[in-house]
């Protein structure tokens, strides 16, 4: 009977067992079945909560050049020491970083309120440390602490789980003659110790327009700075199953536009070389959806920090990420970029700075000011800056603190004023001064897009010339001994097709008009590291000649030069100075403006880009004739002649013999055509073109034969 009792007892905890085991299986099912289906059907509301608690657009922070250098050395020992607070509210287990990962998992939580997350961490197999609270307790999306909200643009790297489920690399690459070769990669890695791009192969690996991944090492770049090999990618190749078993990656999804910033610390390289390119290549591959634009991670590869200039990167993408502020800085742990494009379009590149030969205009030639215009525009939107007509004739004086001084500021802004009274026909008139180191973006930009003209020393601060209206003056002022033609970015700035801002360049022909600085450092033009001999040899060198165009980047003659202050000359009475009194050159730049206004180019922008279809219901007639042969020929206007408001049309009609080489050109503006040919021809080609506005429209072909 003990045996008896012994054995059923044994059987009733193996049963037990069973049935316990069976119902862990059944409450796993049931949490998974739970899991997918509310996910899936978690109202669009907890989405849309989940995604704009993650996703806010990011706003300029109103600051000035000041305030952005400080903000730049504390920001990285902030990071630092929120990373504590992070972790505990987050707790700091791969479970919970992978759940919080999932923005529609976070949709779920918010929508069921209902699972413990104790419960969610039994679904995997690796044991953590947990938080015990309840969704009623806690609410994952809103305990985030205010330094985690305020570097929640790094949520992808800081959080992304870790994994050694990585998949194989694909590659597909384009090439064109204005931008080279740009690609998208699905699944490409990067490791920040090594500072190297992988491609992981696989016999499924897609390349295409490329015959292998090493050519990428010469033909692509990740930035748009023409000439300089520093930009080149750096990238490698790993078999699939070597690379899986010996790596962690994690995952960075979404479409991500990957590149290095050239100088993030120099205004005129933050919007030529950054910002305008990263516009035009999300354009190109985002085209015209608002969403892919917006949710297009940006990341930057470079070694710099993010610099004062950081909030105008945030304009671009809700997302915009730095690399080097990743805390997953090891050898062995691998970012896997899902849907990955590199490579700029270059279309906006208007300038090259003189790496290998002299800088100077590099000019697409389908790039114009209605391209520029569509940027401008599109700063200016996420700005919330609006014009507004105020009847007032503005100057902008664009002022320097530190160096490359205007000694006589009071002065000139006083010359400006006077000449904006006179060229408004006595209207209201004011001259503000403006600078980087006191005003915040906003306030220049929002004054500049009301200026009648601006004017500054050559420097960074005159690229915000771009948000000037059609219509107004940008005057550079050129320290004492440098040609004006030496640096052109922003006269060529200034010219591009459509813009419609004029550029005067006004420069200091007087040596007592000028202080130069031998003190200063080096890379501020001083020449205290120089011998003294050679510190003679270039303050003497002044009086000799002027300063063409250099190659870049530490020419100590160019550097001394350009950073002297100036005293402008604005007293038109006083005839000992050579240089051209300041408001004689106002003037010019007034009157090539009146120039364009009358033409107003800008505003027939789009009718520019107009052009008529070819021409409709053509008929043409050979007669032979006792001693030559007639042509006749009739057609109709084009189709959209009324759509593209037609005001001057006429007609082009080539001819040429079957069998002949020579051919006759007429024009007309009649609907109707008649030659007489020689005798015996059989058969002509004809084509008819309509000019509309004198725009070339589409070029109709027809053979007539008798």
């Amino acid at each position: 009977n003990n045996n008896n009792n012994t054995a059923d007892i044994t059987f009733l905890f193996r049963d037990t067992a069973m049935v316990g085991m069976f119902k862990t299986l059944i409450d796993i099912i049931i949490l998974i079945v739970t899991v997918v289906s509310s996910t899936c059907e978690a109202p669009s509301k907890h989405i849309d909560e989940t995604l704009s608690s993650f996703r806010k657009p990011h706003e300029l922070e109103p600051s000035t050049s000041n305030v952005r250098r400080e903000k730049a050395l504390i920001e990285p020992l902030s990071r630092r020491s929120d990373r504590s607070s992070h972790k505990e509210t987050f707790c700091s287990s791969s479970c919970r970083e992978a759940w919080t990962h999932n923005l529609y998992t976070f949709a779920f939580w918010n929508a069921t309120k209902k699972v413990q997350f104790a419960k969610i961490c039994t679904l995997h197999s690796h044991t953590f440390p947990l938080c015990n609270e309840t969704q009623e307790n806690i609410n994952i999306v809103t305990t985030s602490n205010k330094a985690f909200n305020r570097d929640k643009i790094h949520n992808h790297l800081h959080s992304s789980r870790l994994s050694s489920m990585c998949s194989y690399s694909s590659v597909w690459c384009h090439s064109s003659p204005e931008s080279g070769l740009r690609c998208r990669f699905q699944n490409l890695y990067y490791n920040l110790e090594k500072r190297e791009f992988v491609f992981v192969y696989h016999f499924n690996s897609v390349l295409y327009g490329i015959n292998s991944i090493k050519t990428l090492q010469d033909q692509l770049f990740m930035s748009s700075v023409v000439g300089h090999n520093a930009f080149q990618i750096l990238i490698t190749t790993v078999p699939f199953a070597s690379f899986t078993t010996k790596y962690k990656c994690k995952t960075i999804p979404g479409k991500s536009l990957i590149m290095a910033r050239f100088k993030s610390d120099n205004l005129l390289h933050v919007f030529h070389d950054d910002l305008l390119p990263t516009y035009f290549t999300v354009k190109e591959i985002c085209m015209n959806d608002v969403t892919c634009s917006d949710n297009m991670t940006l990341i930057f590869t470079d070694e710099n920090d993010r610099g004062m200039y950081w909030d105008l990167y945030q304009l671009m993408s809700k997302n915009v990420l730095l690399m080097s502020e990743s805390n997953s800085v090891s050898k062995y742990v691998w970012y896997c970029f899902a849907n990955a494009h590199i490579g700029l379009n270059k279309l906006s590149v208007w300038y090259q700075y003189g790496f290998g030969k002299p800088q100077g205009p590099q000019v697409s030639n389908t790039f114009s000011g209605y391209h520029l215009r569509q940027f401008t525009d599109f700063i200016k939107g996420k700005l919330k800056i609006e014009y507004h007509v105020t009847g007032i004739q503005l100057g902008v004086l664009i002022s320097r603190k530190y160096n490359r001084k205007i000694l006589n500021e009071e002065d000139l802004s006083a010359v400006i004023k006077d000449q904006l009274t006179l060229q408004g026909n006595q209207k209201d008139s004011e001259v503000t001064i403006l600078s980087l180191e006191d005003k915040e973006f906003f306030t220049i930009i929002s004054e500049l897009t009301r200026a009648r003209v601006a004017v500054g020393v050559h420097g960074a601060a005159l690229i915000l010339g771009m948000f000037l209206p059609p219509g107004s003056i940008l005057v550079e002022i050129w320290p004492y001994g440098i040609n004006p033609n030496a640096a052109t970015v922003y006269k060529t700035l200034c010219e591009l097709p459509n813009f419609g801002i004029t550029y005067v360049p006004w420069m200091n022909e007087d040596l007592e008009n000028t202080v130069y600085h031998p003190e200063y450092p080096s890379f501020y033009g001083g020449l205290s590291h120089l011998s003294f001999d050679k510190q003679q040899d270039i303050i003497k060198g002044l009086h000799e000649n002027k300063l063409n165009a250099v190659e870049c980047c530490d020419n100590t003659t160019w550097l001394f030069r350009m950073y002297q202050d100036t005293r402008v000359h604005t007293n038109e009475n006083d005839t000992k100075y050579l240089s051209d009194p300041f408001s004689s050159i106002l003037r010019e730049g007034f009157s090539k403006s009146k120039d364009y206004l009358i033409n107003e180019a800008v505003n027939n922008k789009i009718d520019c880009l107009l052009h008529p279809s070819k021409v409709q219901e053509v008929h043409c007639y050979l007669i032979k004739g006792s001693s030559y042969t007639k042509l006749f020929m009739e057609w109709e206007d084009p189709w959209n002649i009324e759509d593209i408001n037609c005001q001057d049309i006429y007609f082009e009609v080539v001819v040429k013999i079957e069998g002949e080489s020579a051919v006759v050109r007429d024009t007309l503006s009649n609907r109707h055509y008649f030659k007489k040919l020689k005798f015996g021809v059989e058969s002509t080609y004809t084509w008819v073109t309509c000019f509309c506005n004198g725009t070339e429209g589409s070029v109709f072909f027809k053979m007539c034969t008798i």
